[in-house]
């Protein structure tokens, strides 16, 4: 497996293609240097990259940026660009509760066979039976993107934690301060399974 590069040779002159490209290598080494595995393609317009870093747990990542034009009668035509990151993992079933965590809305009041916890001004945290410890371990992982805006969603279902920030620019250093988390961070004992999760 590799990054590589999908594009032809003109357009690998193009600053937009020589930007990608030096994020992709980055990241491919980033992961390399961990002992995961990696693979992806790069353009001037885009890349997805879908990694895989063994910690605590198994940790999938897929890092992506996309490119589109957006076009209207109204307005003159522009480009939208996304660029994402997606982290997930499978957490032990002792602290594995379903949970949700979204912006918040002024119908989350209305919630009553579901508790919601105030995590940021703008996100809240919304479980049937929330686990404390997971709780706080998750307002502490997502602060930094929150505080940015740059949060749009994580769950936790049938074991697996899923997270999901936009235009983060920190993803990085975020993913290696949560790849720093030792086993008692999560609240595991010193047996698991690395490939899903303890009964």
């Amino acid at each position: 497996m590799a990054v590589v590069p999908d594009a032809s040779l003109s357009e690998r002159t193009s600053p937009f293609y020589l930007h990608n490209q030096a994020i992709s290598k980055e990241w491919e080494q980033f992961v390399l240097q961990r002992g995961g595995e990696i693979k992806g393609k790069y353009s001037a317009w885009a890349y997805k990259l879908i990694a895989k870093i063994h910690g605590v747990f198994v940790w999938s990542i897929i890092v992506q940026k996309s490119t589109y034009t957006h076009r209207s009668l109204i307005i003159p035509p522009h480009k939208n660009i996304y660029e994402g990151i997606e982290l997930s993992t499978y957490l032990p079933r002792h602290v594995a509760t379903e949970f949700l965590i979204r912006k918040s809305r002024f119908t989350d009041r209305f919630m009553w066979r579901k508790k919601t916890h105030k995590m940021h001004p703008s996100y809240v945290f919304i479980a049937e039976e929330p686990h404390p410890f997971i709780t706080e371990l998750m307002a502490k992982i997502l602060q930094d993107p929150m505080d940015r805006g740059s949060f749009f969603k994580a769950t936790c279902k049938n074991g697996q934690l899923w997270i999901k920030l936009i235009k983060y620019k920190g993803a990085m250093d975020w993913v290696q301060e949560i790849l720093r988390l030792d086993e008692d961070a999560w609240g595991v004992s010193q047996t698991i399974y690395r490939t899903g999760y303890k009964t």
